[in-house]
């Protein structure tokens, strides 16, 4: 297995793996590597716990423990003892419980239910699961900034009216949001630049 997101690559061979697909699977890592995203690729990971700052929705923030900072934009609260990373995702989800419904209600799509489960996915930023209107999430789209992380949500709210990538979907996710944006979305998730501005490349 091969892809290239969040600014790595990434390249894995289980020890089950059958020998007569290894050949196949070095050449896809090896088109990966040709890629004109690697060049691009900023390797950085959004946590760096040594220093204590993460980034969250593009902007690099200190940890903190401390209460009275906890709607400082400039710091990440989680209280302290805490597991971090189940703090981290409820924060994500709580963002995500609100941008759904708010991106939902502006580009006219009914939802009238749906859930939101974050967590580590090593091969998607998102998905919609129609059978029980489950919104999934990578928890590494919440580095990004605002705007990238609304063009995952189109994307995700399109699927909930052409769960295809047919021609519907596309008219409807770019009635949410500009081609151009999107893409440029993307390609910032892929090269895993958290702060920059798809207005602005």
């Amino acid at each position: 297995m091969a892809y290239i997101a969040y600014g790595r690559i990434e390249a894995t061979i289980g020890t089950r793996f059958p020998h007569e697909r290894i050949g196949e699977t070095l050449q896809k890592i090896l088109r990966k590597l040709r890629s004109p995203a690697v060049s691009q690729l900023s390797f950085k990971s959004m946590l760096d716990w040594p220093s204590k700052t993460i980034y969250v929705l593009g902007k690099k923030r200190k940890l903190t423990n401390d209460p009275t900072l906890m709607d400082d934009k400039n710091y990440f609260f989680y209280e302290k003892g805490s597991d971090f990373t189940k703090s981290f995702d409820s924060s994500f989800r709580k963002y995500l419980l609100y941008r759904i419904k708010e991106e939902a209600t502006r580009s006219n799509i009914r939802i009238d239910f749906f859930k939101v489960k974050v967590g580590r996915y090593r091969s998607k930023q998102a998905s919609f699961r129609s059978i029980d209107k489950l919104f999934e999430f990578d928890r590494r789209v919440f580095a990004y900034a605002p705007i990238v992380v609304d063009s995952v949500i189109d994307h995700e709210l399109s699927h909930t009216v052409s769960i295809r990538h047919d021609k519907e979907f596309y008219r409807i996710l770019y009635r949410q949001i500009p081609e151009c944006i999107y893409k440029n979305s993307k390609w910032i998730i892929t090269t895993g630049n958290f702060g920059s501005d798809p207005y602005a490349l």
